[in-house]
């Protein structure tokens, strides 16, 4: 199914699964508890699955938001209607429980059980550097159990000076994201380019992969990102070759990217 498309059907699956056996039932005494209760499970799912695809953000909160705006015109065109009473509010305010409550628990259960972070053990790192440049650590992101993040960590990238010149990042492990995406990524700001400062980096993130027991690492890169391209060479990158990216692949979905250079680097 086409990515993009994903969602839409998801929502509208949804809406079915809740709407239509609301109406079904409206005449026994469970129709409310339907609507208003078992109609958390619909919802329930599809705020996980919207969790769990690689989709943009923003669509992650289509069936709260799209609920919630559908309730929210009914309430318009009653007004409009002069039939908008106590009653007809209060039957409005428990169709947001529902959407709501079944955001909230597929957000919960996402954090809670399906990005359960790994017990990985973050090491040392104060002795990378160099005469020419250091790493200094800003961040460390642990891992999760579903494997699709990866431990990570993040430095600035120093110089002689002390100066930050840019940033770098090494992922811990390998997937298909990583595949694709990189293990290693660097950026080098404006004014300190021309420095192979990139390129110093890797080779010194490299050293950390090999305390981690990595054998070999992924860099990749636009196809017309030369500088990058560069660099990878520079750093004694093989060129694997240039491949497409899955059709539900982040960069792809977020980026609009469709080919990445991906250069293998034995540590």
């Amino acid at each position: 199914m086409n990515p993009k498309i994903r969602p839409v059907v998801f929502f509208c699956v949804t809406l079915a699964l809740w709407v239509i056996p609301s109406y079904v039932l409206s005449g026994y005494m469970i129709g409310d508890i339907w609507f208003y209760g078992f109609g958390i499970v619909p919802c329930t799912f599809l705020q996980v699955c919207m969790f769990l695809r690689p989709v943009e953000k923003w669509v992650r909160y289509i069936p709260a938001i799209g609920i919630m705006s559908f309730v929210a015109i009914e309430v318009v065109v009653l007004a409009i209607r002069g039939r908008l009473n106590i009653s007809e509010l209060l039957t409005a305010s428990l169709f947001l429980i529902t959407p709501l409550a079944g955001f909230i628990i597929g957000w919960t259960i996402y954090l809670l059980v399906l990005r359960y972070e790994t017990d990985f053990e973050f090491l040392d790192v104060s002795d990378l550097k160099t005469g020419e440049i250091s790493l200094k650590l800003r961040k460390q992101v642990p891992g999760n159990l579903k494997g699709d993040r990866l431990p990570d960590y993040r430095f600035y990238i120093l110089d002689s000076r002390g100066n930050r010149v840019g940033e770098c990042d090494l992922r811990v492990g390998h997937n298909e994201k990583v595949f694709y995406g990189g293990n290693i990524g660097y950026r080098v700001y404006e004014n300190f380019r021309g420095n192979h400062y990139a390129a110093k980096a890797v080779t010194l993130l490299k050293i950390l992969a090999k305390r981690h027991g990595m054998e070999f690492l992924y860099i990749s890169c636009s196809p017309e990102n030369k500088a990058s391209y560069r660099t990878c060479e520079i750093a004694g990158g093989k060129l694997l070759g240039t491949f497409t990216l899955p059709a539900d692949n982040d960069m792809r979905l977020r980026d609009g990217e469709e080919e990445k250079c991906v250069f293998k680097f034995t540590v």
